[in-house]
């Protein structure tokens, strides 16, 4: 069921962040550079799974996002993959109540730009660093699109728990 949940989600971000790229090509990059919806779906199996699930759908969410922007192929599934395991990591170290898990998501955008920068600075002759506003555009998107989908996750469970009881009612023998 992981490997699945995983695939599909892995699969619907894709499918997003290729349309968000297009409408900023469209428009202008600005909102469509910093949503990372990749990042978003690494974060959340890794909170969800443990960090040997986390570090495995870093590094293919890495691995797609690399070959969505170009560039130096292996530095986005470097630093998903540090990204997925320490979230995974730090779920379960700490306890944290689902609104806290927000901050998770934010710190899990900064490691990853922060990752990317330090290998940029070691294997690049002239690195190309994000600007300090694009980093806190991204760290801002990224709490807000994990917000959702924690919240989307919650009211989905919470129907399908609901739908289980009243079919488990009906389905008494009087």
């Amino acid at each position: 069921m992981l490997f699945l949940r995983s695939a599909l989600a892995l699969l619907v971000a894709t499918f997003l962040q290729i349309v968000l790229q297009q409408l900023g090509n469209l428009w202008g990059r600005g909102v469509a550079s910093a949503v990372d919806l990749l990042l978003v779906v690494v974060v959340w199996i890794a909170l969800a799974s443990g960090p040997g699930a986390g570090q495995i759908v870093g590094m293919v969410a890495g691995f797609l996002a690399d070959g969505l922007a170009g560039g130096l192929y292996g530095l986005q599934a470097i630093a998903n993959t540090v990204v997925g395991y320490g979230a995974a990591v730090v779920r379960q170290r700490v306890v944290l109540q689902r609104g806290v898990l927000i901050l998770v998501f934010a710190g899990a955008a900064l490691v990853q730009q922060l990752v990317v920068a330090l290998l940029q600075f070691l294997l690049v002759a002239e690195p190309e660093v994000a600007s300090l506003p694009s980093v806190l555009a991204r760290v801002v998107a990224t709490a807000a699109l994990g917000a959702l989908l924690l919240s989307l996750e919650g009211r989905v469970q919470s129907g399908w728990r609901g739908w289980q009881r009243r079919r488990h009612s009906r389905l008494r023998l009087r």
